[in-house]
């Protein structure tokens, strides 16, 4: 009896180690779809004044992925220019694989073509530093990224948490000239952790820079952005971004290319539009000193 519960435990250990030292799965944006745990973009360095509500597609291509995806944005700014809730997702997308990525990253039973959900990022922006003559805008955030995407085991989206802290730095440079009113250096260093597999977790530095030239009308941006994982699986992403914004009264219309230097095998189109509605804004009342001391 002794013997044999000890062979049981033995083949249960073997069956185990088996099947740890077997999975296959990089939790690593190299071998999932583009929008599984991309590279988070490196702002402005400024905090809104009205409640903004954004809508965009984008078009994700090259090595065996396309992908069509709809994202929505909204930002309510708590205190004006001080604090904020931001939340964003894609809501939809559509993909195609070519068998050979499909194989790559062992999906099983293999597939050429679907659709997902995305998950929602939840992140609290907070102005620690206003940017004055000589010094700079800091802003410090805190995000949250919930297990709310699908398809995990056709490699759209992992299916564990994360989350990431970082720091901005903003500090502009008036230009008096006709065609460029300013120029805006933006530095970005963070940390982002996720989940794996076996309850392990991936610690990853984050870095980014932004490079914004503006005028009445249109905002130029270049940035370059990733962080380094532990795992050296493909989880070391590098990207470069170039958007072009056309600022209306009434309505922000951007266009954004993204391509991946490193452990991002994507190029990336985006379009869409950003709408600042002040009637969505939290409005909170702060009494005067004379009338607090009357109270």
């Amino acid at each position: 009896m002794i013997r044999k519960g000890i062979f049981l435990w033995i083949i249960f250990l073997l069956g185990f180690s088996f099947s740890v030292l077997g999975q296959k799965v990089n939790y690593s944006p190299a071998f999932f779809g583009p929008n599984a745990l991309p590279v988070p973009e490196v702002t402005d360095g400024r905090i809104p004044n009205y409640t903004q509500l954004g809508f965009s597609s984008d078009y994700s291509f090259g090595f065996g992925d396309r992908t069509l995806a709809w994202r929505w944005d909204a930002e309510v700014p708590l205190l004006p220019k001080f604090v904020s809730i931001k939340v964003w997702m894609i809501a939809h997308e559509n993909y195609w694989l070519t068998p050979e990525i499909s194989q790559l990253r062992d999906i099983n039973p293999p597939v050429s073509s679907g659709w997902a959900t995305g998950d929602v990022y939840v992140q609290t922006r907070i102005s620690v530093l206003r940017e004055k003559k000589y010094s700079p805008q800091i802003i410090i955030a805190a995000a949250i990224i919930t297990a709310s995407g699908g398809k995990f085991q056709e490699r759209r989206y992992y299916d564990t948490p994360g989350y990431y802290f970082d720091a901005s730095i903003a500090k502009s440079f008036t230009i008096n000239s006709k065609i460029l009113n300013d120029i805006r250096l933006v530095g970005n260093v963070g940390f982002l952790c996720w989940e794996t597999t076996n309850s392990t977790q991936n610690d990853a530095p984050m870095y980014g820079l932004n490079f914004i030239l503006s005028n009445a009308l249109f905002t130029f941006e270049n940035q370059v952005g990733g962080y380094w994982g532990w795992m050296n699986n493909g989880d070391r992403p590098l990207t470069y971004r170039t958007k072009l914004t056309y600022n209306h009264k009434f309505l922000d219309i951007f266009f954004q290319y993204q391509y991946g230097i490193m452990d991002f095998p994507y190029h990336q189109i985006r379009l869409g539009f950003l709408v600042p509605i002040q009637k969505l804004t939290p409005k909170y009342p702060i009494k005067s000193k004379s009338e607090s001391d009357n109270l």
